[in-house]
C-alpha cells in the first residue's frame, strides 16, 4: 500500500551498486513451489518443511511476492553473505506491512529466493535435527514443537527469551503440519490445536482427580523445611540429585526454592511421568521457568487472556508477581497447581514454599496474576 518511490534515496541501501527498480508484486502459484521442493532431493525433508512454512507464513502462500523476494529479504540494513551476492539482482523501496518505507532485495528468479531461504535456513541450523548456533537461542531442535519455539525466537522476534502465544503456536504448528503433508511424508489429518510433541515429550495421563486431592491435602498439611529432618523434605528430594548433577547445589541436602518442586512431586504421586528437566535444557523442575518450557515442548501450555478463560481443577498455575497483566514473556515466580474455583475472580490454588516462612497451603490467588496455565490431561 501507499505510494513507493523506486528512486528513494532516503532508505538505507546495502547495495548501491545495483540498480533500483520500481516494486512490482509478484505471484508464485504453490503448485509451483512444492513441485520445486519435491524434485530437489538433496535438500532434507526436514529443511524443506523449515522452508514451506517460513515460505507462506511470509508470501501468504505466495501471493505477496516482492520482485521475486517472498520472505521479505530486506535491503536497507547490512548486507546479505556474499555467497547471496550472485543472485541478488536489484533493490525496490515499498511500504512495508508496518506501514515503514524499506528497500528490499530483488530476484531475477523465484527459485533464487528459495535458494536463499534455504541456505540461510541451513546455516542457522533452523530446521529439526539442527542446533541454531547464533547468539540468539543455541537451541537443539529435535521435535517439530521445538522448531515452532526456535522459529519464534529466531525468525520472528530476534530474542532468545521470547514465549510465544498460544494462538501463535497453534497457527505456525499447523502450518508445519501442512509442510510436512504437502511434501509427502505426513498424514492430512487436521491438525490439533497444540503443536505435536515428539513422543517423548508426550505427558501420559495421570489422575487429575487425585492430583488435586494430593495437593489439596498436602496443602492442608502446612509442611515447612527447615533441615532435610523436617517433612517437607520429601518435595526438595525430588529434584535435589538432578540439581546436584548440574553442579547446581552441593552435597549436603541445603534448602532451595521448592515451589516447582512441590508440584513436581504432587504430579508424579499422581501418575505423571515428570522429568527431572525439560529436555534440551540444564535446568531443573525447580525453576518455574521450566515448567513453562516443558509445557511448550509437551504442548500443554495455555496462554491466559485477560477475560474469559475456563481455569480447570488440575491446572497448573504459572503465577508472576510484579508485570502486571501477568503474561508468560516475563520471569515466572511462582507455581501451584488448581483445586478449585471460587465466583469472585479467584481460583483456589494448592502450593509449596508459599508465605513466610515457606510452607506448603491452600491459597486464594488473584486471576490478574496468573500468566499461563499447564493443563494436565486426563
Amino acid at each position: 500500500g501507499g505510494q513507493n518511490n523506486a528512486d528513494d534515496k532516503n532508505v538505507l541501501n546495502a547495495y548501491p551498486t545495483l540498480n533500483t527498480i520500481p516494486y512490482a508484486k509478484t505471484i508464485l502459484p504453490m503448485a509451483d513451489f512444492i513441485s520445486y521442493l519435491k524434485q530437489h532431493t538433496d535438500i532434507s525433508f526436514e529443511v524443506k518443511c523449515a522452508v514451506y512454512t517460513i515460505w507462506i507464513i511470509e508470501s501468504a502462500y505466495g501471493k505477496a511476492g516482492i520482485n521475486n523476494n517472498y520472505c521479505g529479504f530486506q535491503a536497507d540494513g547490512s548486507s546479505w553473505a556474499p555467497q547471496f551476492g550472485p543472485i541478488i539482482s536489484a533493490t525496490c523501496v515499498k511500504v512495508d506491512r508496518g506501514g515503514v518505507l524499506r528497500r528490499f532485495v530483488c530476484f531475477l528468479n523465484w527459485s533464487d529466493c528459495i535458494i536463499m531461504l534455504q541456505k540461510i535456513i541451513v546455516n542457522r541450523g533452523l530446521y529439526v535435527g539442527g542446533k541454531t548456533n547464533d547468539k540468539i537461542t543455541n537451541m537443539v531442535i529435535d521435535s517439530p514443537a521445538k522448531w515452532v519455539l526456535a522459529y519464534y525466537r529466531e525468525w520472528v522476534t530476534g530474542n532468545g527469551a521470547a514465549i510465544p502465544s498460544s494462538q501463535i503456536v497453534q497457527s505456525v504448528a499447523a502450518c508445519y503440519q501442512e509442510a510436512e503433508s504437502a511434501i509427502g511424508a505426513a498424514s492430512t489429518s487436521t491438525p490439533p490445536l497444540q503443536p505435536p510433541p515428539a513422543d517423548e515429550d508426550r505427558v501420559n495421563s495421570g489422575d487429575r482427580n487425585k492430583l488435586i486431592n494430593i495437593a489439596k491435602s498436602q496443602g492442608d498439611l502446612h509442611l515447612v523445611w527447615n533441615s532435610a529432618a523436617d517433612p517437607a523434605e520429601k518435595f526438595l528430594a525430588e529434584l535435589r540429585p538432578a540439581m546436584q548433577e548440574l553442579g547446581q547445589i552441593g552435597p549436603q541436602p541445603v534448602y532451595y526454592e521448592w515451589c516447582g518442586a512441590f508440584v513436581t512431586w504432587c504430579c508424579r504421586q499422581a501418575g505423571y511421568q515428570i522429568p527431572d528437566e525439560p529436555r534440551g535444557e540444564k535446568v531443573t523442575m525447580a525453576l518455574v521457568d521450566a515448567w513453562r518450557d516443558w509445557g511448550i515442548q509437551t504442548g500443554t501450555l495455555l496462554d491466559v487472556p485477560r477475560t474469559g478463560f475456563n481455569f480447570e481443577p488440575g491446572d497448573i498455575l504459572l503465577f508472576q508477581w510484579y508485570h502486571l497483566p501477568a503474561n508468560l514473556n516475563h520471569t515466572l515466580d511462582h507455581i501451584g497447581i488448581c483445586v478449585s474455583i471460587d465466583g469472585a475472580g479467584n481460583v483456589v490454588s494448592a502450593e509449596g514454599n508459599t508465605d513466610h516462612p515457606g510452607q506448603t497451603d491452600v491459597k486464594k490467588r488473584n486471576l490478574a496474576n496468573i500468566a499461563g496455565v499447564i493443563r494436565m490431561p486426563q
